[in-house]
């Protein structure tokens, strides 16, 4: 129900569909949407994990890394409207919880509207 706005979420951030983070990125807030947004992380992680054949480590560190990268190299007008708060040299990217909470919220309003 919520793959394609997700999907479209993502990328309009300038996030890369050619790693891992991205899938999982888009598995968790799937599962946030399904399950409350709420979900603890290692819950979500553990989901994400079994899901792809993989730990909930490599999930955790793959959806670090799909950010980080998001931040350097993705679309920075979209970034600074999305997360204006976070983007800031003092502050830094958001965590992977800020960051996951902050797509489910906006898949949430676009699919309501």
């Amino acid at each position: 129900m919520y793959f394609k706005e997700i999907t479209f979420q993502l990328d309009i951030l300038g996030m890369s569909k050619k790693i891992h983070g991205y899938r999982y990125c888009r598995d968790s807030v799937e599962y946030m949407l399904e399950n409350g947004i709420f979900s603890s992380a290692d819950e979500i992680y553990e989901f994400v994990a079994k899901k792809n054949s993989t730990t909930a480590f490599c999930v955790e560190r793959n959806i670090r890394y799909a950010i980080e990268r998001t931040w350097e190299k993705g679309n920075v007008e979209e970034i600074v409207k999305k997360f204006g708060f976070s983007v800031r040299d003092d502050k830094g990217k958001p965590t992977n919880r800020e960051f996951l909470c902050m797509i489910a919220d906006r898949v949430k309003m676009s699919v309501l509207n």
